[in-house]
């Protein structure tokens, strides 16, 4: 079960949930690369290395995308991050100021950002690598929306 499924609350329903975007493979895409090429050339004691730096940036990679979630519930906004190093963050819709969206050149073409939620009382989180931020931002924007129509 994952994170956000056990602490939905008894009145609480699920609107969206994501993990991180594929981007966070980049890493270990371009390290398994660097390895092939050195094998190509013959260079094995720096394909070995390559390719066990590829295997910790994947396992990295693996573990943050497993171990991340991004959720909107018709209350709230829950995204953990992490597994051994846990962090969570959940704020009520109505203690909810902004949601910013920002994005690389890269992020548009592959529709991926970060976003900063800006809280009551002016604090700001930022969660890197979400998938579709624009659409995120709607889900809460129109969860905020009916909040206030109820």
């Amino acid at each position: 079960m994952n994170y956000i499924d056990k602490i939905l609350l008894s009145d609480e329903k699920l609107i969206y949930r994501s993990h991180p975007h594929w981007i966070i493979f980049f890493r270990p895409v371009i390290s398994l690369l660097l390895a092939i090429c050195a094998f190509y050339w013959g260079l094995i004691l720096m394909a070995d290395l390559a390719g066990l730096i590829t295997l910790l940036s994947c396992l990295s990679a693996l573990m943050v995308y497993y171990t991340s979630e991004f959720g909107i519930t018709n209350q709230r906004v829950i995204i953990k991050l992490g597994f051994i190093r846990r962090y969570s963050f959940e704020n009520a819709l109505n203690r909810i100021e902004a949601v910013e969206v920002e994005q690389s050149i890269l992020g548009r073409l592959l529709d991926y950002g970060t976003i900063r939620i800006r809280g009551v009382g002016g604090s700001a989180e930022l969660f890197p690598a979400v998938p579709n931020p624009l659409l995120f931002r709607h889900k809460v924007q129109t969860q905020i929306e009916r909040q206030r129509t109820i």
